[in-house]
């Protein structure tokens, strides 16, 4: 039975993988005809100091949950919180980066572009730490879901924001 649930585990996984990826694939050919490859540039550089500062500050919260035996309610909501702080530092280093990112890259939009994204990271320590359940009890399938609407979710709104501002602030928002 565990051996069954894991194969259709595995399955989800690399479904929600493919779909998701399919997904990302069909917007960034949309977005490609939309915006500018400087669009994509700007966006570029300020993932590249969201995802550098997001290393720096990862504690691994929800991998400790998932090798808990008996991770209880108060442990969640422990790393929801820890999860959350670490959110609003990295939205504060974010912001104090934004600054030297600008001059680093000779880019003056970038500081604007960095403070939303910083945003958007508070907005993300938000999110539901339970989600870590769907994997501990291989439940693929609700990670599946979970996943692939939230990749759909992101996706329309973008190619729609691309439609109407025609520029870089579609992929930030």
């Amino acid at each position: 039975m565990q051996v069954t649930r894991f194969v259709a585990g595995s399955a989800w996984m690399i479904g929600m993988r493919w779909a998701v990826r399919c997904a990302g694939l069909v917007s960034t050919v949309i977005l490609a005809r939309i915006l500018t490859p400087a669009d994509f540039g700007i966006v570029a550089m300020a993932s590249l100091v969201h995802g550098l500062l997001l290393i720096c500050s990862e504690m691994g919260t929800a991998q400790l949950l998932l090798r808990m035996q008996d991770a209880d309610r108060q442990a969640y909501d422990t790393a929801w919180t820890i999860g959350l702080i670490q959110s609003i530092v990295l939205a504060l280093l974010m912001f104090v980066a934004a600054y030297p990112a600008a001059v680093y890259f000779k880019e003056p939009r970038l500081v604007a572009v960095i403070q939303v994204v910083a945003l958007g990271s508070v907005i993300g320590g938000l999110t539901n730490i339970g989600t870590v359940m769907f994997r501990r009890d291989l439940d693929f399938k609700r990670d599946f879901l979970l996943g692939f609407y939230g990749k759909v979710v992101t996706v329309v709104p973008v190619i729609v924001l691309a439609l109407i501002y025609r520029n870089y602030w579609a992929l930030v928002y």
